[in-house]
């Protein structure tokens, strides 16, 4: 692999031509990286198998001949191919297929060197799992899983996606587990790129599967989910955790499944004959039981909220921000769970009976947010009065946004601008003018 990835490197110039070569080499050195990477597991598990057929000491897997497919910077490379062919490329299913297949491949490998009895072997598979996620795989994979359509593109990108992301969560948990037995709870630094800026932000495994509610990500998992007969047990199995850890990371998030589309899904899926074979059966049984949780969940919900049948009929799918009146997606779901007694929907439903539609409403918000909503004369008298005792404080123009109704949505930039047009503070400026 090392000698392959060296020749491929070598001969690629940066001429559009030469550019273009190493391009169509990448998917002949990738497939060859994953059949590497897949044959020295095989070639190890049989190692072990002899061992303990022997009754002898378990052999300590080799990295070391497999370094140029699992080193830092095939590992950086690997990553960047999934970047393009990602969301660059707005899902070049080809070669993304291949991309993920090699990813996962890694993935498998560095799960196994994980397991490790030798500290140092265990030691480089941590570092790797934190460089991993320090590249952003998981934020790439999430896009993946929210922009795949399943009437163009490739399945296998699905279902290599929602594998890599099952062996990627894994080992941040045993990461996590590992640190966390000897200090507080740790987060994986991550290197975000917003265009040519690069911002380093914190993550958990929990914010990872928090970003996975979404009606888009469920949509296409229920898909794959349907597709159990022709898939592996292992995929199935894959699904079914993956859906069962969205719905516990925010309880609130079993409202995703209340459609109606789901429910007719999860009737054909009952009523498949193969299911209720005493033998067969068995091996779909935790994908039973996850759909008859989402059953028993909704009618449970129903004993509270009457209303949630006809919540059946409408897509849970996330608002713009602009046009959003609740604050979170999650605040919109306990509302539903909880009869439509969370304070913000109260707030919201007032209005609509004191005559305000929807959309005014949404108006009014991005009004708001934007700083172009109209100030009230008794949003003008908390500003005259609060003024003089925070005119000192540095953070003056943060505390006055606070003392103001909590329905304004003002913020410091549009408090400092309203406190210029009161002539309570003095424009930039106006000192140079009088001067």
């Amino acid at each position: 692999v090392g000698l392959l990835r060296g020749s491929l490197v070598a001969s690629s110039s940066r001429t559009p031509m030469g550019l273009r070569l190493a391009e169509l080499r990448r998917p002949r050195m990738l497939n060859f990286m994953a059949w590497v990477l897949e044959f020295h597991r095989h070639h190890y598990l049989e190692l072990v198998a002899k061992a303990k057929q022997a009754k002898e000491d378990l052999p300590v897997i080799d990295i070391a001949s497999i370094q140029g497919a699992i080193d830092l910077d095939m590992l950086q490379w690997v990553t960047a191919r999934l970047r393009e062919y990602g969301k660059e490329r707005a899902i070049h299913a080809s070669h993304l297929v291949i991309v993920l297949r090699v990813l996962s491949q890694q993935m498998k490998t560095i799960s196994m060197v994980m397991e490790s009895r030798d500290k140092d072997t265990r030691e480089c598979a941590e570092i790797l799992t934190q460089n991993i996620v320090k590249d952003d795989v998981m934020a790439h994979l999430v896009w993946i899983m929210k922009n795949f359509k399943t009437s163009t593109h490739d399945p296998r990108v699905m279902s290599y996606a929602v594998e890599v992301f099952h062996f990627l969560m894994r080992l941040m948990n045993k990461v996590a587990e590992k640190k966390e037995k000897h200090g507080p709870k740790i987060e994986f630094r991550v290197e975000r790129a917003h265009g040519h800026q690069l911002k380093h932000v914190a993550t958990t495994a929990e914010k990872e599967l928090a970003d996975l509610a979404d009606a888009r990500v469920i949509e296409n998992l229920f898909y794959m989910l349907e597709k159990y007969k022709r898939q592996s047990a292992q995929l199935t199995s894959m699904l079914v955790k993956l859906l069962y850890q969205i719905i516990r990371v925010h309880p609130t998030n079993i409202v995703v499944f209340f459609e109606l589309s789901y429910f007719m899904r999860i009737y054909r899926i009952f009523s498949d004959p193969l299911l209720r074979d005493k033998r067969q059966g068995l091996r779909y049984q935790e994908m039973v039981s996850m759909l008859q949780y989402v059953l028993r969940q909704f009618f449970k919900c129903a004993e509270v909220n009457g209303c949630v049948f006809v919540e059946l009929l409408f897509r849970k799918v996330h608002e713009n921000k602009n046009q959003a009146l609740l604050e979170s997606h999650t605040a919109e779901f306990a509302a539903i769970l909880d009869n439509y007694e969370d304070d913000g929907y109260k707030r919201i439903l007032e209005r609509m009976k004191a005559g305000e539609t929807l959309d005014a409403m949404r108006e009014k918000h991005k009004a708001a947010l934007e700083g172009s909503l109209p100030w009230t004369a008794e949003e003008d008298n908390v500003l005259r009065e609060r003024h003089p005792l925070y005119a000192e404080h540095p953070l003056c123009c943060e505390l006055l946004a606070a003392e103001l109704p909590e329905d304004s949505r003002r913020n410091a930039r549009h408090v400092k601008k309203r406190l210029q047009e009161l002539g309570l503070i003095e424009r930039p400026g106006r000192l140079g003018d009088r001067a």
